[in-house]
């Protein structure tokens, strides 16, 4: 392979894995950049929005227990606390939904948010009611009846609703690992076409580099026998003429010009030559 093919061969493979370098990088720069936006959603919406709703859920337990250490005991006092404590947490629990309610993206998720909120109010007007037949008009057994027949049963209503609002939050949570792992797998999988196309053309170009370097070496030593072969007929031309003019310098042939002019011309048409081949060998060496 002549040296300008094979220049043209490794300047083609390099651009190819330039091109396919910069390729891949970008896609995989691209899906980077949306396994990131998933994991960002996800700890800023999902994650976020779960926690507050566990949070939610632990209050409103809270205040469920309360509720009836409320009709279990007659300390006044200690009722005043936990009914304090129980506005608190109530206070609290609205807090939150607010703040839930500003993470909303979907319809689905403020469908549910709704149902929620639905769900809550009849639980806190039945539970108040109750109280109020205890606190207020000392009527024990219907508050009792009101509590088991009506606040316990909206109360299952009103939890099962931020059940449903969590196994959601679960959900997309879910989803989006699954896209992540997806991408993850995507530029995983390219990547590992990159390294393998690379490592092939790797190998091609340095055995493009070796068999040139090996052609180089046979056409170099061929012109150094030939150059070697070129000064032996040199020397074997330079030993005849001497022969010929009798083997002293300052003879001179008759009807011939003086030996020390012929010498020096026979000795210049010998190096003439011999620079003519020189630059033709390396001419050819340069090729």
């Amino acid at each position: 392979m002549k040296f300008p093919a094979a220049l043209l061969c490794l300047g083609l493979a390099f651009g190819a894995s330039l091109v396919l370098t910069i390729g891949v990088g970008a896609a995989n720069l691209k899906q980077m950049a949306k396994m990131k936006a998933e994991i960002q959603h996800i700890t800023d919406v999902h994650w976020q929005s779960s926690l507050l709703a566990q949070q939610v859920l632990g209050l409103s337990s809270r205040n469920n227990r309360i509720t009836l250490q409320v009709f279990l005991l007659t300390d006044e006092k200690v009722i005043d606390l936990l009914l304090k404590e129980r506005r608190q947490n109530s206070d609290q629990i609205t807090a939150l939904i607010r703040q839930i309610a500003g993470l909303v993206t979907t319809d689905e998720e403020r469908q549910l948010l709704d149902a929620i909120t639905q769900a809550r109010q009849p639980y806190v007007e039945s539970y108040q009611t109750a109280l109020n037949l205890l606190l207020h008009e000392s009527k024990l057994a219907d508050a009792r009846q009101m509590l088991l027949t009506v606040t316990l049963p909206r109360l299952h209503v009103y939890h099962e609703a931020w059940e449903k609002f969590v196994n959601y939050q679960s959900d997309q949570i879910a989803q989006s690992g699954a896209v992540v792992e997806a991408c993850y797998n995507q530029v995983y999988q390219r990547s590992l076409r990159l390294f393998t196309i690379g490592a092939l053309l790797a190998f091609g170009i340095a055995g493009l580099v070796l068999n040139q370097l090996r052609q180089n070496e046979i056409v170099m030593g061929g012109h150094s026998r030939a150059l070697e072969q070129v000064n032996r007929v040199l020397k074997t031309q330079t030993r005849r003429q001497r022969k010929t003019l009798g083997g002293d310098p300052g003879a001179a042939p008759v009807g011939g010009p003086p030996a020390l002019a012929t010498v020096p011309a026979e000795s210049t048409w010998a190096e003439f030559v011999k620079g003519v081949l020189v630059s033709i060998l390396t001419f050819k060496l340069t090729q």
